[in-house]
């Protein structure tokens, strides 16, 4: 990954999915925080602005979708770019995801070929 400073936000209930982001980000040396619920999204986020959040969709006390919402409500949530994640898609999803406001879309399981261009996509509409 040649992001330079890279910095992630994983919200995400699934330990396996966490797991795979901190090797790949430990093996590029870039910075990940990862977090389990919406609330300590929000916590971290009223202190950190990481370049990207990536938001599961589906979580045992919130959807994704709610999150996004309740994040976008921070002020600095116009300096972060969002990509959702989830193993529960249709062909639908992906349209949804884009019209309720996230960057990017990134379906599990993938493979770290697949979040290194998600990542790398929404990185440059940024820039």
């Amino acid at each position: 990954m040649d992001t330079e400073q890279l910095s992630v936000l994983l919200l995400d209930d699934d330990f396996h999915t966490r797991a795979l982001f901190k090797l790949v980000f430990e093996h590029h040396s870039l910075p990940l925080e990862t977090v389990t619920t919406t609330e300590e999204a929000l916590a971290y986020l009223r202190t950190h602005t990481p370049d990207v959040v990536v938001v599961d969709l589906v979580m045992p006390e919130t959807s994704g979708y709610k999150a996004l919402d309740a994040i976008r409500n921070l002020p600095s949530s116009t300096k972060m770019r969002f990509v959702a994640t989830t193993a529960y898609h249709t062909q639908e999803t992906p349209i949804e995801v884009r019209d309720h406001g996230f960057h990017g879309y990134l379906p599990k399981p993938f493979s770290v070929d697949d979040l290194v261009t998600v990542l790398r996509q929404v990185t440059i509409q940024t820039n």
